[in-house]
Formats: structure tokens, C-alpha cells, sequence
């Protein structure tokens, strides 16, 4: 996947549509210890794969640590899924500057507060991230309980 990401600049990107990636339109990268450096890498996928509108990243492993440099470009994905990481408030609002909301119908944010924070506070701070963010969604999971 990196080396992928890392040759972009070798190819336009107005060439990609016309490739097997550049035609790419949903891709799960669950259950895969990504950790919080995929952020870096998001951005070039998404400049690979303009026709990606399905992101499943499911217990990946990331946390409230995910960063996004302020460059990346923005993914118009239909459906996104970040279940199952630690990301909390603070991460979730990092992920989201990576999607334009307004095209999001559904949204999978459940379990996704961090390990050693309280429930109460945490899950309020979540849904207001997601609230904020997302005013126009179809569709969204999130847990009533931790």
C-alpha cells in the first residue's frame, strides 16, 4: 500500500481514473494494526482513488494521536466507518477533516472512545464532534451505552 502511495507522483493524477485503483470505489482496511500514521497516508489514497466512496477502517488501531497534515485532500466517501478505535473526540474531529461531510450518508463511530476516559464525558464529547460535522446524515451508528 505505501509503495503504492509513495510512486503517485510518477503518475498524473487525471491518468489514475482510468487505472484499476483510480477505479477503486470501496475498500476495507479492517482489522489491519494501521496505528495513527495512516493519517499520512490517507490523503495520497485518496488522491489515488478518486471514485472511493466506502471506507471501512475497523479496529485498526487508531487513537486520539491520529494527525492529518493540513494539506490532505478531501474524499467524498458515501460511506465511512471508524468502529472500534480509540480515537475520542479529538481524534474523530482530525479524521473528519479528511471527508467532505456533506456527501457522508452513513457513519459508523461506535466504540470509538479512548480506553482510559470516562464514559459519560467522553461519549458526550463524541457526539457533539460527530453533530458538528455531520448535520445531513442518512444513516448513523452510535451506541446509546459504552
Amino acid at each position: 500500500f505505501i509503495d503504492v502511495v509513495r510512486r503517485r507522483d510518477d503518475v498524473a493524477s487525471s491518468d489514475l481514473v482510468g487505472r484499476p485503483l483510480g477505479r477503486l470505489s470501496s475498500l476495507d482496511l479492517s482489522y489491519n494494526q494501521l496505528d495513527d500514521t495512516l493519517g499520512l497516508c490517507l490523503g495520497d489514497l485518496f488522491r489515488l482513488c478518486p471514485c472511493l466512496s466506502d471506507l471501512k477502517l475497523i479496529s485498526c488501531g487508531l487513537t486520539a494521536n491520529f494527525a492529518v497534515p493540513h494539506s490532505s485532500p478531501v474524499a467524498r466517501l458515501r460511506h465511512f466507518c471508524v468502529a472500534h478505535n480509540a480515537l475520542g473526540a479529538s481524534g474523530l474531529k482530525e479524521m473528519f477533516r479528511l471527508v467532505d461531510c456533506s456527501c457522508v450518508q452513513s457513519l459508523d463511530v461506535s466504540f470509538t472512545r479512548p480506553r482510559d476516559a470516562s464514559i459519560v464525558s467522553t461519549g458526550g464529547r463524541v457526539g457533539k464532534v460527530v453533530a458538528d460535522a455531520f448535520g445531513n446524515l442518512v444513516c448513523l451508528i452510535f451506541p446509546t451505552r459504552y
